[in-house]
């Protein structure tokens, strides 16, 4: 068998896998926005778990990487192989040590979808925010609406710093400086 033709196999195997796995991953994400139920936020971490889990698989990753280096890879192959190790890359860290940023990820998550402002007194919705915010002529009333939009910052504040500072630490044992250069350079 020709490289091109193990290197076809490989990658529609993975394109195969990856699409199996990324489709309860969306409808699981879509349930627990529009529900805030806590029941879709844990079937959505479950299938994140899962699907990451295909790009931590280091048999797969050396095989990336022995492709990566074959010269006689065509555009699309390059193009799908960049895309596998930049995935695969940032999920060669035990599953232990990405648990907890997955966790923190979810948190967040879970908060932007369930989190309700409040508003003289009174919780709101986003839409009854965004309509203060398009319709109202009132500008106290407008800033009222756009601080109370702003609410879930310090909600979340603590969660976030822990994930950055997660994250950093993360790219450091990969060998990047911090998550930032990480993301930039994969």
């Amino acid at each position: 068998m020709s490289s091109q033709t193990t290197i076809n196999v490989f990658l529609e195997e993975q394109n195969r896998k990856i699409e199996a796995l990324y489709k309860p991953v969306l409808i699981s994400h879509w349930m627990a926005a529009t529900t805030g139920e806590k029941e879709w936020s844990e079937k959505h971490k479950k299938a994140l778990s899962q699907y990451f889990a295909n790009f931590s698989d280091p048999k797969a990753y050396k095989a990336v990487l022995s492709y990566r280096e074959d010269k006689q890879v065509n555009p699309l192959q390059r193009r799908q192989l960049d895309d596998l190790y930049n995935m695969m890359v940032k999920n060669q860290l035990d599953p232990s040590i990405t648990a907890k940023t997955m966790e923190l990820e979810k948190a967040i998550s879970h908060e932007f979808n369930t989190y309700r402002p409040i508003l003289k007194g009174k919780e709101v919705t986003n839409n009854e925010i965004l309509d203060i915010l398009k319709t109202s002529i009132d500008s106290e009333q407008r800033k009222g609406a756009w601080l109370a939009s702003k609410q879930i910052g310090k909600k979340i504040e603590n969660t976030v710093l822990q994930l950055v500072y997660k994250r950093n630490k993360d790219a450091q044992a990969l060998g990047y400086d911090n998550f930032y250069k990480m993301t930039r350079k994969n």
